[in-house]
């Protein structure tokens, strides 16, 4: 009974469009969480963005009666990368539809897992927070100083994004920074000469090989992602060229690295104007900027025991926990005092494609096991309360400020 009504609530929130842009889609997806959560007893507040007014994060909260309990985090997303479309397939094996894997599945697993969790107890043994970006796929970007802020509060923080391909899970994830590169000369007529012309599509060319031969020195990987031009003819030069570059690393170090490479790279000029002797103009901002959620030593007895749970679980002996060149909301919740895992989604495939899928048996077996993590984390005592230099409440953030709670 249990496996169909979240079959059921899987298959409606993949009926929902919620492509990020999709503010209302987006809201609906958001809406149905919150009724599960206000099913299973938590407060719901939708926090502000920074930015974007129509984008709002759900966070919903099950507190302990303990005194000073420590918190347990979940992270996920509404959103999803494509709109909706008519794909949507319901097997005896499997779901099919946008979303259903990246992230939808992976809310369904948590919900799941927190009710078979809460079964086991009269009464919570430790705050319980989960939260709902509504803009994962382009970063979250509003919403990171809040992560941040629930971050370091928690001292366990679960990640629902999927499994990896065999259902591996996630125990540090590489960031990424994200460079929109701006080259600006002076457009003129291509077969012209003695007159003042600078190509800032040659520039750009030179700029990107000096970035991309360096990548792979320093434990990192760029991607030239896009080149456009202000004008698309044989007969003129381009006045202004765009770049995008992807910079993934593994560590936030090879971050601060990589990053003084590249700004070496736009500080380095190629071309002058043979009749003004200007060169380009080159500027640049970052799109968005994600840290790696590095592994952390501390922990390196709880991986190992959380890996035997996962062995025990699947009864397979070749699972793991693995680094994840991808990066996710996680690894702004990441902190050296939180024992931080990611991959507890579903298990299924073509994420960010139109033939998205979960095989459904993974749903029930994603869910138990969490609910053995989160077991794990309260017998082995994790989750103690995090050191801070201050007090504070999850509800007061400044300028970011939650503007709907009920109970």
């Amino acid at each position: 009974m249990m496996n169909t009504y979240y079959i059921n609530l899987l298959s409606e929130l993949i009926h929902i469009d919620s492509q990020t842009q999709n503010f209302s889609g987006v809201s609906k997806v958001q809406s149905l969480i919150a009724d599960e959560l206000l099913r299973l007893n938590f407060d719901i507040t939708l926090i502000k963005s920074g930015i974007n007014p129509s984008q709002t994060l759900l966070h919903g909260t099950l507190k302990s009666h303990r005194s000073s309990p420590p918190v347990v985090s979940f992270i996920c997303h509404a959103d999803t990368a494509l709109p909706r479309n008519s794909s949507f397939q319901l097997t005896d094996k499997m779901i099919s539809g946008v979303g259903a894997c990246d992230n939808k599945g992976g809310v369904v697993v948590g919900l799941m897992a927190i009710e078979k969790f809460l079964s086991l107890f009269e009464e919570v043994p430790f705050d319980i927070h989960f939260l709902c970006s509504p803009n994962e796929e382009t970063g979250s970007n509003g919403f990171h100083q809040y992560l941040n802020e629930v971050g370091n509060n928690s001292s366990v923080v679960l990640g629902l994004e999927p499994a990896l391909l065999n259902g591996d899970l996630i125990k540090s994830r590489s960031g990424n920074r994200w460079y929109d590169i701006s080259v600006k000369g002076i457009a003129a007529h291509s077969g012209r000469v003695n007159i003042p012309k600078l190509n800032s599509l040659h520039e750009a060319i030179k700029i990107s090989e000096t970035i991309l031969e360096n990548h792979s020195k320093l434990g990192a990987r760029l991607n030239l992602t896009s080149l456009t031009t202000s004008s698309d003819l044989f007969n003129q030069t381009p006045e202004c060229t765009r770049m995008k570059v992807d910079l993934r690393f593994e560590t936030n170090i090879h971050r601060e690295e990589t990053h003084f490479k590249i700004i070496e790279s736009l500080k380095t000029k190629y071309f002058r104007c043979e009749v003004t002797q200007k060169e380009v103009e080159v500027d640049f901002q970052i799109a968005d900027d994600c840290p790696a959620m590095e592994e952390k030593n501390k922990f390196s007895n709880h991986y190992k025991n959380i890996e035997e749970i996962l062995h025990a679980h699947t009864g397979h002996r070749q699972h793991t926990l693995k680094h994840s060149w991808g990066a996710a909301d996680i690894s702004h919740m990441s902190f050296p005092h939180n024992l931080t895992i990611d991959g507890l989604g579903p298990i299924g495939g073509g994420m960010h494609r139109e033939d998205e899928f979960v095989f459904i048996d993974s749903i029930s077996e994603r869910s138990e096991l969490i609910k053995k993590i989160l077991f794990y984390v309260h017998t082995q005592e994790i989750a103690t309360l995090p050191w801070r230099d201050h007090e504070f409440s999850l509800r007061d953030f400044g300028s970011i400020e939650p503007f709907f709670i009920s109970q």
